[in-house]
This record gives C-alpha cells, structure tokens and sequence, in this order.
C-alpha cells in the first residue's frame, strides 16, 4: 500500500497541498451559477470565472502575495467570500462579492499558522477552518465579513471538515489516525466541544475530505490510501456517527476529493491515482452506494484534487490541479452520468471552487464598440442595440486621443479603455462613463512608452497593460490604479532582444501569460506574468510564417494563433496549462487567404476568423478543440470589409466587428452560434479616418 506522502509526489502537489471538499453554502437548487471562484494553490491566486451554461469565462483573478489558496467558502448571502491556504505568508483573507459583476474586492486578511480548509456553516454566523492540529470556528461580522475567534479544539490532526446542514455539527477528517473527530458548534458563541464518541474510525486508510448529503443524514469519507469510502449515519439528535452497511465501498486508485448533488441523489469521488471519477447512486434510506453505470468517468489531464457542483445540479467542475485546468461534465439528471462537455484553464494550479448563484443567471449584454482612427487621432464610440447588433455614435464621439492610435484595448469589466499611440510613443487610458459609454481621459494620459507601440493589451481584470514597441524592440508594462492611471513597472520598458520588431501582443484569458509576436525575426514568445510585480518572463519561442502580424488566444487557454502577413496563413499553437510554453498544433489550409491583417477566435473556442488584404474579406475556420487542427467554415468567405485591421467580438459571442481601415468605417455581423455563419448588420457604420482598430465591452445582467 503505497502512502499519503507518495501520493502527494505523484499528484505533484505542493507542501500541504489538501483537498478542499466544495460546498454550496446552502445555495438552492433552483438558483442559477453566475460566477465561480477557483483557488490556485502554486499562484496565489483566486481565478474569477463567468458561468456561461457548459463554459467558464475568465473575467479577473484575485492575487494574494506569498499565498498558497487551498480552499474558498462563500457566506450564504454571498457577500463574502474566505480564502484560506500556506505559503511563505500563510493567512485567511475575505473579499467583498459583486453578484451583479462577480468582481472580487479586498478587505482584509488574518495571518495564520496554515489553512487546510474552510467552511462557512448554513447560518453564515461562523467560520470553520482546519490546520492540522487545530478545529477553529470564528465569528462572521455580517456587516463587514470581519472574523473574530470563536472557538477552537485541539487535538489530533485535522485534514479536512464538513459542517452539518443544520449548523449544529462539524465533523473533522484526520487523516493519520484514520477517524473523524465529531463536534457541537454553539449556535450563539461558536465554540466546539466533542460529541459523545468522538472521534468515530472510518476503517479504512487516510481519510482525506468529507461532505454531507443536503438532508444531513449522512457523512461521505474517501480514503486515499484505502481506495475506498466510507460512509456514516448521522444521528440528527446527538451528532454521533454510525457507519452504514457495506460501508466503506469500493473507490479508484487515491480518492482524494468528494462532493453530492444538491438533490442527495448521487455522490462523486475524485480518484487523483488514477485520474478518473467515481459515481454513485446514494441509497437515500440506507446510506448505501452503488457504481452508475460508466463509472468510474475519465477525469482531466492530471486527475481532480477537486470537485464542485453547480446549484442546478446540472454541472460537476473538476479541479485538474496538475494541468491548470478545470474539466466540465454534463450531469444526467436521470442516472447521475457524466458527460465530457468543456476544459477551462485557471490561472495555476486548481484545486477548490465555490460558485455565486441567483435567481437568474448572469449574461452578457453587448454595450459599446469604440474604434482606433490613426489618421485622425480619435477614438469613435459606438452604443450597440443588444437586439440587432446595429451602432449608433455616443454622445461626445469622437475623442480625442494621442497620434497615431494604432492599437486599442479594453477590460473586461467596461472600466476602461487604451490606446496605443504610435506617432508620439505614448499610451492614452480612458475611463468609460457606465451610463453613457462615453470616454473620459485618466489623470496623467497619456503614459510615455518605447519608440512606436502597435499594440496593447490589458489584462481582463484591468491589473496590468502592456504595450509593444516595434522601433525599439521593446515591451511597456503598468500597473492599473482603481481610477485607471498608469504606472511604470520596475524593469520597463524591456528588451525583447535578440528578438526585434515586436508588432503585437496579447494576455491569455486567465491574465498569466502575454504572447508577443515579432515580425522581423518570425517568432512568437511567451511570457509568463508575475501577478505581484507585473514582471515577465521568457518562457520560450516558436518560429511562425513570414511577417507575424497579429496574435490571439482562444477563450478557453488552450490554444495561440499567429496570422502571418506575408506567407498568408494562421498558425496555431497548443498551450502548456502550466508552463505556457507553445508547441505548433497546425497551420491552415489553403483557402484563399492573402495578407492577412489580424485573427480572432470567436467566445464559444469552437472558430477562428481572419481579416483578410487580399482580396479584403473575412475567413472563417472551425477550430478542433483536441488538435487545434483549422477546418474553412462552410460559409467562408464573408464580404462587406475593406482592409480589415482588426476584428473583435462582444463578450456575449452574438456580434462580430471589423475596423475597415480603407473604408473609413466599422462593419457589423451577427454570428450564428451553430454554424459560425456571418449575417452582416446594416453597416458599415462611418468612423474616423483609417481606423486600425477595434474594441467591445458588454455590462453582465443577470
């Protein structure tokens, strides 16, 4: 029998890297996902993802330095969520929660000893937590989310903890006695006592997360190193654990995380050994577990370290720690099954999530399209008609910007806007009026930048932008205040040397990796982003065709593709989840393409597009999401563009728009989400003179 320690190798797992089991804070099944939060143990980091049906949409990420996330917890309102982890500045931090926009704000942090895991009991009065020698409970000031120490049990060796439904107990895993310590919470001070009996052996082998059917009769244990679960009624009256029959039942190789369905139907365990997902059906009388049919379902790259379902009970989200991604399945309802639908990366290594739900579920709305004139300085501003796709100018349109603004970006958020000024080396930043989507100049624009910047590009969570300066061969980087003012980051402008002409650039969704393409030398290079200092680092290159002109990274992380202006093809390259390192996937078939402009991948990570010079046109590709192979729509090509230098979508993947730099105008397209098809929207629409680029922002409603 191999051991817990072995394991933690083969997981390739940090120190003190646990499992946290996902918990729904009481959310009920008729509420609908909005946002989920994904903590990334090796980052530092709390991912922020848009729920979009069987997607994940990056929208931000949290960033706390010398931290190592481990587990989150949401309050049963939602206005808070606790982080809770190791690292050099082992700690428990909390954040304000938008559940309009799913934006995360600070507030504070209490240093800790180490955080296994946390949990918010159902009254969202108290705060659990476990650290391997102590069960905490604190206070939760409903007001601010300020925690105050409660109470606490010494004792044994915590690993991981369940809270009961009724918030009456809390049952901790420890996993070298192989037991569980069981525990009344006070419901007016919070402090814990054992429960009589306590602790009650699984018997079985290193116990390691826990979770408790929603009726809060039953406790499910899996066992690491016994390959099993095992399974405990729960005496309602006085706490105390009593195993079921049959139990502990058969698992995979190392079952390390578990999680039941809103409706106590069905139980899934992560097997981290073997990288699969055991399912059951829960006998809802008798506590017995019996194998769905399929089991156990293949999991992710690296296998789950853990698990999460959405309050519909419709999706099951695995953490696929290893691989820096998190696998969807479908549920069926009827049976339990799973069904494969999507990979999501996160920022680092996934390893726990909790999900903000509501009465609707949260959708884009496209709201505004602003466009780059280089000849004359200006930005257009256009409103969308979130029907038709059509542009109407916002009040005050045209603004003004620097010289030359040949590139221009936006966050995800709709906060601002950037543009990159080639003729006076500046960039200009904007902050967008909610109500109106009209421009207002940030104290200080425009920030002095290198010789030249084509491009630039802000991470979704507006933390971080940088600029590429081809006649300098360098890269700007700042740092993003609350009002949107720029501030250089130390070691900036960077050389990209011996590389030369960097002509554009962009950020991977998930904000931790920026890919520059450079023209001169035909190379694409990836840059891994520190999130605390905004430092790059070369993690590699790869040779593209003749003249890169543009590059774009699919919603979903997994894949980069580079036009290439002069051999008139796309590239495509797989991304490392982890590493970002670029390996080519494919290059696309001869269809037409001559002097490509830019490409874009379009939000659903199922098609690419291209601006095409010659003749001017639009090409659409269906894109593999296993091979990264192109495949020409059959629909392709699509008219009504004139010189497109640049194409963007809105956020909701319902439109498409195309700076048509010799038509003096914007060019619209609905997008059919089946097909890929292209209906153009009445357009163009007049802009500026020789506008280069395109940008849209959308508002989240829910």
């Amino acid at each position: 029998m191999r051991s817990v320690a072995f394991y933690l190798v083969l997981a390739q797992a940090v120190v003190f890297n646990l499992i946290a089991p996902a918990y729904l804070n009481g959310a009920s099944s008729q509420a609908k996902p909005r946002f989920a939060y994904v903590a990334n143990n090796q980052d530092g980091s709390v991912s922020v993802f848009e729920v979009d049906d069987f997607m994940l949409r990056a929208r931000d990420y949290a960033y706390i330095a010398g931290s190592s996330p481990l587990s989150v917890s949401l309050t049963p309102s939602q206005k808070f969520l606790y982080v809770g982890g190791n690292g050099s500045f082992a700690a428990l931090s909390w954040y304000g929660v938008n559940a309009e926009t799913g934006q995360l704000t600070f507030l504070s942090t209490l240093p800790t000893g180490g955080m296994f895991q946390l949990q918010v009991d159902p009254t969202g009065k108290f705060l659990l937590s476990v650290d391997g020698n102590e069960v905490q409970s604190y206070r939760i000031n409903n007001q601010t989310g300020a925690l105050t120490l409660a109470g606490f049990v010494s004792g044994g060796d915590p690993f991981a903890l369940a809270v009961h439904p009724s918030g009456k107990y809390v049952y901790a895993i420890n996993e070298q006695t192989n037991a569980v310590t069981a525990l009344n919470l006070n419901s007016t001070t919070g402090t814990l006592t054992k429960i009589a009996g306590s602790p009650f052996l699984t018997h079985s082998q290193s116990p390691w997360a826990a979770t408790i059917d929603p009726g809060g009769n039953y406790l499910f244990i899996p066992n690491a190193n016994g390959e099993n679960v095992s399974v405990f009624a729960i005496n309602q009256t006085n706490g105390a654990l009593t195993q079921v029959p049959g139990s502990p039942f058969p698992a995979g190789s190392a079952p390390d995380t578990v999680v039941v369905s809103p409706n106590g139907q069905f139980l899934y365990v992560g097997n981290g050994g073997d990288r699969t997902i055991s399912a059951y059906s829960i006998n809802t009388t008798t506590g017995s577990l019996t194998a769905i049919t399929g089991s156990p379902f293949p999991a992710g790259a690296s296998g789950p370290l853990g698990l999460a379902i959405d309050p519909t009970g419709s999706v099951l989200y695995s953490m696929d720690h290893d691989s820096n991604e998190v696998a969807i399945f479908r549920i069926t309802a009827s049976t339990g099954a799973l069904t494969p639908e999507n990979t999501v990366r996160s920022r680092g290594a996934a390893i726990s999530m909790a999900i903000v739900s509501g009465k609707d579920s949260a959708t884009y709305v496209p709201k505004s399209a602003y466009v780059a004139n280089a000849d004359s300085n200006n930005i257009s501003g256009f409103g969308i008609a979130s029907t038709s796709g059509s542009l109407t100018a916002i009040a005050g349109s045209p603004f003004s910007a620097g010289s030359l603004p040949d590139a221009i970006s936006s966050d995800a958020y709709g906060r601002f806007v950037f543009t990159g000024n080639s003729g006076e080396s500046t960039v200009s930043a904007f902050t967008v009026t909610a109500t109106t989507g009209a421009l207002n100049a940030v104290p200080g624009s425009p920030f002095s930048v290198g010789r030249q910047p084509t491009s630039v590009a802000v991470d979704s969570g507006a933390h971080l932008v940088y600029a590429s300066n081809n006649l300098d061969s360098t890269i700007s980087g700042f740092s993003v205040s609350a009002s949107g003012v720029l501030t250089t980051l130390a070691g900036f402008p960077m050389s990209v040397a011996p590389l030369a002409d960097p002509i554009a650039l962009t950020i991977d969704p998930r904000g931790k990796l920026l890919y520059v393409a450079t023209a001169a030398s035909n190379t694409v290079t990836a840059y891994s982003i520190d999130a605390g200092t905004g430092a790059l680092t070369n993690v590699g290159s790869q040779p593209t065709g003749n003249s890169p002109n543009s590059v774009a990274v699919d919603p979903t992380g997994r894949y980069a593709l580079v036009s290439d202006s002069l051999s008139s093809d796309v590239y495509v390259y797989a991304i490392n989840g982890p590493t970002g390192v670029l390996t080519q996937a494919s290059v696309s078939p001869s269809s037409g393409l001559g002097m490509p402009y830019a490409v874009a991948a379009d939000y659903s990570g199922k098609r690419a597009y291209v601006g095409n010079g010659n003749p001017s046109e639009l090409i659409g590709y269906s894109l593999n999401s296993t091979s990264g192979a192109l495949k020409p729509l059959l629909s392709s090509p699509f008219s009504g563009v004139s010189a497109p230098f640049s194409l963007s979508f809105d956020p909701s993947g319902s439109f498409l728009y195309v700076a048509n730099n010799s038509g003096n105008s914007v060019s619209g397209y609905t997008v059919n989400r089946l097909n890929g098809a292209l209906t153009p929207i009445a357009s163009p629409f007049p802009a500026g003179s020789a506008p280069t680029a395109v940008t849209v922002i959308d508002s989240i409603h829910p």
